[in-house]
């Protein structure tokens, strides 16, 4: 799964109201048509629902994080570094 296409989503909502608005009220096959997803972006973003933005970004993150497996970082990196790197607290 790729973040850096979700993040490009929820980067577009972000600059445009009318993109934000149909993604929050759930026509994603009309407003995800120019983005390169592959099937797993696209079931974390159809399947996450909220009424706010912020709402829809804790949707998807905890959508990735359900289908994502663990991994473990490289070795010589810290976890706590991985963590912070991908947008841990």
């Amino acid at each position: 799964m790729c973040k850096l296409t979700l993040n490009a989503v929820v980067t577009r909502a972000l600059m445009d109201e009318h993109f934000c608005q149909a993604l929050l009220a759930g026509r994603t096959d009309q407003v995800l048509r120019e983005f390169p997803l592959g099937e797993e972006e696209r079931q974390v973003l159809e399947q996450a629902r909220a009424a706010t933005l912020d709402g829809f970004v804790a949707q998807v993150h905890a959508l990735m994080h359900q289908q994502l497996p663990e991994a473990s970082p490289p070795a010589g990196v810290s976890a706590v570094w991985a963590y912070e790197a991908v947008g841990g607290a």
